[in-house]
């Protein structure tokens, strides 16, 4: 059942009220790499690379610039050279790409030179033949107001990462998942020439995927855009990747993580996206996400097919001392430690195995990167003693369930009418006011206040990317007139 999580924000999945991570759904996993042959393919989750793609792209200093390039470069390198021996047949960047495209202030010329180098990035991943797909972050996106909507030179994350350039990248994906066949193709944009929202189609053996993208200001053309292609999918397992979906955990094993929106600047994505796409399409078995800085994980135990949200999100992490010249300013280090995440699905025992890895560090402990703040929250205000006292799972290193079920024999994709998704009815006004029953998933979900969130299926106002984007107009404006009096 929904509860409220202690800083009373938004709903969290928590398993009974005494939480036990005993019996709960996260069984720990050996710190390092599973061996591929006890898995069948592997993701990888990459988001919030903006610190290093602001780094990389600043020519002020360049022994620094040379410093943020090279995280970047170790990324790739890393996931290139090990995409065939470790079955990994997508990337999925959950966006952030950029730091300078958020607010009205930032120059475009800054944010030109960023999206230039996380272009960099993703092209020299997809030159080692692995697909790739982004979306983009309130820093890529003004907070959800960058889609045209507004003044024309707003689409930037377009002329970076637009429909043209996913269908050209797409030609030379090249995925292998060891003796499995393995083919992967660019689905299209939600709407013609806008790719913040779109979807992919990955198929290795018999298990068939959908992969979709919902870029950060999630509105209701949107989901039900996301809707659409999950159910025309019906018979693939769909993997929703989107911005912001879940706020950090608050146990030390990453669990109770609260869907993310209310109580946060900016558009209630997490509980937007949870209760109006997942809840609605019993195919989805898997959501990522980042946005908030730290991890978290839920899953929704009384659901009839566990559907798992992962928040990993590495950004403030910092490198150590002994990385930087004598004399370097920044004690605590630069924020380009590029932790990423290989998810590695074993489909016959329906479970994904979650490893943490920074190939610009070569480490697989991210917590001792971590800022003190986000220690704090995992540990809940619990002592060393207490934590000692129960069996938490490692939160970067853990196994938990993810049942695919699209390589079933005989199973839902071989007749029309059985799909693995069934169509659930629109949410009303009255079902946003109280307990609602959604018979994809079966699960019954918390009334939502409508102060804290509107979930009722009617348009909600990008508050945050309308204000920025107008305030910056006006500012514009203010300055063009004093420029002509003088």
């Amino acid at each position: 059942m929904g509860k409220k999580d202690q800083e009373g924000q938004a709903p969290v999945v928590v398993h009974g009220d005494a939480y036990d991570p005993a019996t709960g759904p996260a069984r720990p996993a050996e710190v390092g790499f599973a061996d591929p042959d006890d898995y069948d393919f592997a993701i990888v989750h990459l988001t919030d690379t903006q610190y290093i793609a602001e780094g990389a792209a600043d020519p002020s200093d360049p022994e620094r610039q040379a410093r943020f390039k090279a995280s970047h470069d170790a990324i790739a390198r890393w996931v290139g050279e090990n995409a065939a021996a470790r079955k990994i047949v997508y990337l999925a960047h959950t966006g952030d790409l950029i730091e300078n495209w958020c607010w009205f202030w930032n120059r475009r010329s800054t944010a030109t030179r960023e999206f230039k180098e996380a272009e960099r990035l993703i092209s020299m991943i997809e030159d080692h033949g692995v697909p790739v797909g982004v979306l983009p972050g309130n820093h890529d996106n003004r907070w959800g107001s960058d889609e045209g909507r507004g003044s024309p030179e707003l689409k930037k994350f377009n002329k970076a990462f637009g429909p043209i350039r996913s269908t050209l990248a797409a030609r030379k994906w090249r995925p292998s998942a060891g003796s499995l066949p393995v083919r992967a193709s660019y689905g299209g944009p939600w709407k013609a020439g806008e790719n913040s929202c779109h979807y992919d189609l990955v198929e290795v053996g018999d298990t068939r995927l959908v992969i979709v993208h919902l870029g950060y200001g999630v509105r209701d053309e949107h989901t039900a855009w996301a809707n659409t292609v999950l159910r025309e999918h019906a018979d693939r397992d769909a993997i929703v990747c989107t911005h912001y979906y879940l706020d950090q955990g608050i146990r030390p094993d990453g669990s109770g993580a609260s869907f993310g929106g209310p109580g946060s600047y900016g558009p209630n994505d997490g509980v937007k996206v949870h209760r109006e796409v997942v809840t609605q399409n019993s195919n989805v078995v898997l959501v990522l996400s980042g946005h908030i800085s730290g991890t978290g994980w839920q899953v929704e135990d009384q659901a009839a097919y566990p559907s798992p949200g992962l928040l990993a999100d590495y950004q403030t992490h910092r490198m150590p001392d002994e990385n930087f010249p004598a004399g370097y300013r920044q004690a605590n280090g630069e924020r380009r430690t590029g932790f990423l995440r290989l998810l590695q699905f074993r489909v016959s025992d329906g479970t994904v195995r979650v490893t943490t890895y920074s190939p610009v560090l070569d480490s697989f402990r991210p917590l001792d990167f971590a800022p003190q703040s986000q220690l704090d929250r995992l540990r809940g205000g619990r002592s060393a003693e207490e934590i000692a006292a129960q069996p938490w799972v490692d939160p970067d290193h853990l196994i938990l369930p993810v049942e695919l079920r699209s390589h079933a024999p005989g199973g839902r994709r071989s007749s029309p009418d059985r799909t693995l998704a069934s169509a659930a009815p629109a949410l009303t006004d009255d079902d946003a006011a109280g307990p609602l029953t959604q018979p994809a998933h079966g699960k019954t979900l918390p009334g939502l206040d409508h102060a804290e969130a509107d979930v009722s299926g009617r348009a909600v106002a990008d508050k945050w990317g309308t204000a920025l984007t107008v305030a910056g107009a006006v500012g514009a404006a203010v300055a063009l007139r004093k420029l002509r009096r003088r």
